[in-house]
């Protein structure tokens, strides 16, 4: 017997997690490469909505036809970046911009929920939200940053789901509405799946 360098470690880890037969077990054996919470996940996974939102005040979008329909159809995943060890889903701003524009810029939790305007462009400010989170995309083989997951909230409304200690009203709310839609596009969670997301 002898000592393992770090080096030998790392690569047992590695040769290990390509034996595995899918993604999400080959990223449970990555992960004794670099521990990191499930909270550390989600805190780059905020700050990257964060940049997300703040590209909305920004930047240019093509708007949707008045006749704009979900295109009810699974998409490719899309590239993922690592940023300080955590796999992050790299998000779309014109779909973002899509999902507020079919929502007619309103809150989905409640319409009559007032906000401001946009001193960019004359909308009411809503912001996008992932319902299932791209911090969970491992566990999808398809894209989590499409339409039919993305939902128009008020600033309250979205910090609620984030931080709220009684989110689950609002996410059943949520849930119902867009089952259907979610499937459609191959995203299939039960309700108690979701609320785990959120805990």
């Amino acid at each position: 017997m002898f000592s393992a360098t770090k080096e030998m470690y790392e690569c047992i880890i590695r040769e290990t997690a390509k034996l595995q037969q899918n993604e999400i077990d080959r990223h449970e054996v990555l992960k004794f490469l670099n521990p990191i919470s499930q909270k550390q996940i989600q805190q780059i996974n905020d700050s990257y909505d964060d940049r997300l939102k703040n590209d909305l005040n920004k930047t240019f979008f093509i708007p949707i036809k008045p006749d704009f329909k979900y295109e009810r159809c699974p998409r490719t995943k899309k590239e993922t970046k690592t940023i300080a060890g955590v796999e992050v889903q790299s998000r779309d701003r014109q779909i973002a911009f899509n999902a507020l524009m079919y929502s007619k810029f309103l809150c989905e939790i409640d319409p009559d929920h007032n906000t401001f305007i946009r001193r960019s462009r004359n909308e009411r400010y809503m912001e996008p939200h992932h319902l299932i989170p791209l911090s969970q995309h491992k566990k999808f083989d398809v894209s989590l940053d499409v339409e039919e997951n993305i939902v128009s909230l008020c600033n309250n409304c979205q910090n609620l789901l984030h931080y709220g200690s009684d989110c689950e009203a609002l996410l059943k709310k949520l849930y119902d509405e867009r089952k259907d839609l979610l499937e459609s596009v191959g995203i299939c969670v039960t309700y108690d799946e979701l609320v785990s997301m959120y805990q």
